[in-house]
């Protein structure tokens, strides 16, 4: 049968949490009938008169039996180690593993930490639980601040070592651990197992025990351990199950049995040993058949990486990649600098990269990214289309994003940025456009109950005590972690990284040298106090273009249906009543708590213009979908005069499908060559990857959603960039991608 991506099919729902029942400090479940502490007998209160037990035994089961200290200590200062768990559980194995990293790992290093958990604790069990280990209380607060909601999807996670400076990345899968795992994969494909993003070097199998929890310990997560491991990845567990040592040998694991921490027998300790390389025949020996296949094709993987790993061979002159060493130094140039560019920039900088943006403009946030006030607005739907998967992902990660700026109210006096100068986290309210949106309200809210940190719906009493103002809608759905940034500073600080330099300049063309194996850059270069320009060229290694629907007037990606859609805002002055508004309020059209002075709102959605220029037409229709989301708002305004506004019109970039593009450039000519069966059978057998541009990516199609949307695209592509475990699952990570518009028109015979 043809394989489903999981999550895509149903309604979106709030991750059940776990039923806890507390025997002393000892967390036990109720669905299983077993202990979080192992160790500790769950019916007496013996963690209490040893506080240690549960976490030697983490250390003995897991750091110790992995051999951790040993090999942190020989690894380079800038590398990188990966540790994925089954299991997360209280996060004490985290937090061991990750105080390790912070005694013996390497200053410059990044420990990720991949944890799956269908049921969470939640967010009072976690505090509860932690307690128990005081030594974790600086870790543990990091992790408690940070800790998501129980919503479903990858969940990215920053903790910081000393001088603030990152180095323990941890994605938290809510999740069944078999789909996660997959997800975690690049492909099912069994002629491409081994292509992943990145390589397990240590794995912590850690769930219940195999006779109360089966789920854990098939037979689908051994093959999926395999497959996401290399030569010498070790693993750790508590268990001496039978069952699980003969699926861990069958899956290519080489399996000791060792003795158990305190009354344990024995446990299980290894190392990946099989290879599980595709068969002898080579991607250019693979001919496309006819009829109905059992995986999709894996365009979404890069052909060029494939062939150079399996056999050196150079399938594609178009790009003419030769295999080299990679340099130790990694440059990247990144075209545009408005929001996507610069949160990518960001995102790669604080990976060590040495980044420089390239802007046509005289400043940063100059486009659509440069009104004074952006909303992190929040599209949610009762159903689990990708779209929503992907709005509700990137919601939950900007809240996380921001949160720093909007608390710097609270930081010292010097610090670099205060409350005004990068927004405010006020809460979202969003109201019904029309009055069939009560029902799917009241569904979203139903649907995410026991998530009302995230979401919750309030009736008219509760809006107007939220928003501070007296509106008419009977009903509201209120997002109290969301609120308002100023793009332009937010940009500028972003920027302000030191791995990161701005050059402005318009770049004309981007052009693959084969000779060189660099990217070449044309530009038109200014000082912007004349009209005198000059051409200059620059080199790179590794582009990303982040220039919104710029992106196709270059050739190399002028095959991607972006469209340009102008956005004109509109901005009012403050009134007596309007001064009181405390949130952002949503529908229709949107109006933000005054900054300073004056309000923002908006914004039209034109397709009959392109022009820049403010229309008051265009005023009068942003107080007309004012009016449209509650009639008590213009009022607040003291009902102006399209005359009396100020605002400022962009144009914002737009996909036919309203999701981003985001990853590698492919080679548009070779799609076409590869995928050509499609055309005739839409689930034609392809065992063939897809060819990529070396070193281009994408990060555009951000639409009227660019704030919510670009930092967890930035993070998505960063770790594709890096080579870590992804920001996303692997089915929205295909969603997102820039070849899935080729694929599609195949298919439709459109190309």
């Amino acid at each position: 049968m043809r394989q489903k991506h999981s999550g895509q099919q149903g309604k979106l729902t709030a991750v059940k949490t776990a039923n806890i029942s507390w025997h002393g400090e000892v967390p036990h479940s109720t669905e299983f009938s077993d202990i979080y502490f192992s160790g500790s007998s769950p019916f007496t209160d013996d963690l209490a008169d040893h506080p240690d037990s549960a976490l030697n035994e983490t250390r003995y089961v897991f750091l110790n039996a992995n051999q951790l200290s040993t090999r942190w200590d020989l690894l380079d200062e800038k590398a990188s180690f990966t540790i994925v768990e089954t299991g997360f559980g209280t996060g004490l194995n985290f937090l061991a593993a990750a105080q390790l990293w912070l005694e013996r790992g390497p200053d410059c290093g990044t420990l990720h930490f991949t944890s799956v958990e269908k049921s969470p604790l939640s967010r009072q069990d976690l505090s509860r639980a932690l307690k128990v280990w005081p030594q974790f209380s600086t870790l543990g607060k990091q992790l408690l601040a940070t800790y998501p909601p129980p919503t479903p999807g990858f969940h990215k996670i920053y903790l910081m070592g000393e001088n603030n400076r990152r180095r323990i990345t941890l994605t938290l899968i809510f999740e069944d651990v078999e789909r996660a795992l997959q997800q975690l994969r690049g492909s099912d494909h069994p002629r491409f197992n081994n292509h992943n993003l990145f390589t397990a070097n240590a794995w912590f199998l850690d769930g219940f025990a195999p006779a109360k929890n089966p789920d854990m310990w098939t037979q689908e997560v051994f093959q999926s351990m395999a497959c996401l491991s290399g030569e010498g990845t070790t693993f750790s567990t508590f268990t001496a199950a039978g069952m699980v040592r003969r699926g861990l040998q069958s899956a290519g694991f080489a399996v000791g049995k060792v003795p158990g921490f305190g009354n344990k027998r024995n446990m299980l300790i290894g190392e990946f040993r099989a290879t599980n390389l595709p068969d002898s025949a080579t991607p250019t020996e693979i001919v496309a058949q006819k009829g109905n296949a059992e995986f999709p094709p894996p365009w979404h993987i890069d052909a060029l990486q494939t062939v150079e790993a399996i056999s050196g061979d150079h399938r594609h002159p178009t790009t003419d990649r030769q295999t080299e060493q990679p340099s130790p130094l990694k440059e990247v140039a990144i075209i545009g600098g408005g929001i996507a560019g610069c949160t990518t920039a960001h995102a790669l900088a604080q990976r060590g990269w040495q980044v420089t943006i390239y802007e046509s403009a005289g400043a940063l946030a100059d486009g659509a990214s440069g009104n004074p006030q952006g909303i992190i607005y929040p599209r949610l739907s009762p159903w689990a289309s990708p779209l929503s998967r992907f709005n509700l992902s990137a919601l939950l990660y900007a809240a996380r994003f921001y949160e720093p700026y909007w608390s710097a109210r609270d930081s010292s006096p010097g610090d670099s940025f205060d409350r005004h100068s990068v927004g405010q986290r006020c809460g979202v309210l969003v109201l019904p456009e029309q009055s069939t949106n009560h029902k799917t309200f009241a569904n979203i809210a139903d649907n995410f109950r026991g998530c009302e940190e995230f979401v919750s719906l309030l009736d008219n009493k509760q809006l107007r005590a939220v928003s501070g103002v007296a509106l008419n809608a009977e009903l509201a759905l209120y997002f109290p972690t969301l609120g308002w940034i100023k793009p332009r500073q937010i940009c500028e600080h972003l920027a302000g990284h030191p791995n990161i330099q701005v050059e402005y300049a318009e770049i004309k063309a981007v052009n693959w040298n084969s000779q060189s194996n660099r990217w070449s850059l044309k530009a038109q270069t200014s000082d912007h106090s004349s009209v005198a320009c000059n051409t200059t060229t620059y080199s790179a290694k590794t582009v990303v273009l982040a220039t919104s629907h710029r992106t196709s007037n270059f050739e190399i990606a002028s095959h991607l249906p972006l469209k340009t859609i102008r956005g004109q805002i509109s901005i009012a002055p403050t009134s007596q009543k309007s001064a009181a508004l405390r949130s952002v309020i949503c529908g229709a059209g949107y109006i933000a708590p005054g900054d300073e002075s004056t309000h923002t709102l908006g914004a039209t959605y034109n397709l009959d213009t392109n022009t820049e220029q403010l229309r008051d037409s265009d005023h009068q229709l942003n107080l007309n979908t004012l009016a449209d989301t509650d009639p008590a708002l213009p009022t607040l305004l003291n009902n102006p005069e399209p005359a009396q506004l100020s605002g400022r019109a962009s144009l914002r970039c737009a996909t036919p499908d309203y999701l981003p593009i985001v990853g590698p450039a492919p080679v548009f000519d070779d799609f076409l060559d590869d995928f050509a069966a499609l055309r005739d059978d839409a689930r034609a057998n392809i065992p063939q990857s897809g060819s990529y541009w070396p070193g281009l990516y994408i990060h555009c199609g951000l639409g009227s959603r660019g704030f919510t949307y670009a930092p967890l695209a930035a993070e998505l592509l960063a770790g594709i960039m890096n080579n870590e475990p992804p920001a996303l699952p692997r089915d929205l990570q295909i969603a997102l991608h820039p070849g899935r518009f080729i694929i599609r028109d195949l298919k439709r015979k459109q190309v």
